[in-house]
């Protein structure tokens, strides 16, 4: 496939998809052709944020184009938001799925792999309850938001919180 053209049709006629279509379309156009040739190639294709704005089923399905036995050589590294795509005993291996951890101290990278059955975490352990819950740490901090609001002084009209 050399070229994907998306076009919508408004009262008959043709117009240029780029300019009606949402953004989880646009954003699977654009990302086809790097897909296509990372697979027929045999490349890594490193997307940041693949879930966003595209349906949980497209997203699904393009990770199972790398994930599968016909499937050799290529390789897609990317960051998502989704904890359904967790599902180990369905889509991936525990060494394949990574966390990222942010603390005051610093930002640390981690494999659900380094996690033991002797942390509760066996081959049978139903991951995105275990990450829900965090015992696998990697969740944000709600209390981020209220701090960003404090910096910018727009929490309850410009009252800072330690003076509520």
């Amino acid at each position: 496939m050399y070229k994907i053209r998306l076009v919508s049709v408004y009262k008959g006629i043709s117009v240029p998809s780029i300019l009606f279509d949402s953004t989880g379309t646009k954003k699977i156009a654009a990302l086809a052709s790097y897909i296509i040739e990372g697979l027929e190639q045999g490349r890594i294709l490193v997307i940041d944020e693949l879930d966003s704005s595209i349906h949980f089923k497209l997203t699904r399905a393009i990770v199972a184009m790398f994930n599968n036995e016909l499937n050799t050589e290529a390789q897609m590294i990317f960051t998502v938001h989704d904890i359904n795509l967790m599902d180990c005993k369905r889509m991936f291996r525990k060494e394949q799925i990574w966390f990222v951890h942010k603390d005051e101290d610093g930002v640390y990278v981690y494999s659900l792999a380094d996690f033991t059955a002797q942390q509760g975490v066996r081959d049978t352990t139903d991951i995105m309850e275990k990450y829900r819950k965090g015992a696998l740490g990697a969740l944000p901090d709600p209390e981020l938001i209220h701090s960003l609001l404090d910096l910018k002084g727009n929490r309850r009209g410009g009252v800072p919180r330690d003076e509520e």
